[in-house]
C-alpha cells in the first residue's frame, strides 16, 4: 500500500469514529506499518490541517507523548468520509474545538470534554471567550 493510500485509510478510520482515541499499535497493524510511523502520519495530517489533536495538560517531554483524542478539523470531512450520518454531538465537539483552538489553548479534561485555559464549564468557557474577544451579548 502506498503512503498516500495509507493516509487516506487513516483519515477514513478517524472519520468513522470521531472523537477518536487512537491506539497506534492497532492502527499500525491495520495499515501494515510500525506504530511510530502512525504517529508521524498523525502529525502530518495535523500539520496539513485535516485533524486536531487533543492532548492532556502536560509540559516538557510528556507533551510529545500520549494523544487523548483526535478530531477532524472540519465537520464536513465527517460527512464526506462517513458511511453513516455522523453523530451530532461529535459534530458539535469538532466545531467547538476547531473554533476555540484558533485563539485558545485547549487540553483534555477529566470532568468535561475540554479544558479551555483554566475553565471546564461550558458556560464559563463561552463567557471567557466572549470576554477575550470583547463580544457583547
Amino acid at each position: 500500500m502506498l503512503l498516500a493510500e495509507k493516509l487516506k485509510t487513516l483519515l477514513y478510520i478517524i472519520a468513522q469514529s470521531v472523537p477518536f482515541k487512537p491506539n497506534y499499535t492497532k492502527i499500525g497493524r491495520d495499515l501494515n506499518m510500525h506504530r511510530n510511523a502512525v504517529s508521524d502520519l498523525m502529525i502530518w495530517l495535523a500539520k496539513a490541517g485535516l485533524i486536531n489533536i487533543l492532548r492532556n495538560e502536560t509540559q516538557g517531554i510528556s507533551l510529545l507523548g500520549k494523544v487523548n483524542k483526535i478530531y477532524l478539523s472540519n465537520p464536513n470531512i465527517a460527512y464526506l468520509l462517513s458511511d453513516t450520518e455522523p453523530d451530532i454531538g461529535n459534530i458539535r465537539e469538532t466545531i467547538f474545538f476547531a473554533w476555540l483552538k484558533a485563539t485558545h489553548t485547549i487540553t483534555a479534561s477529566d470532568v468535561a470534554d475540554f479544558k479551555v485555559g483554566k475553565y471546564t464549564n461550558v458556560i464559563r468557557i463561552l463567557l471567557f471567550c466572549m470576554h477575550v474577544q470583547k463580544v457583547s451579548i
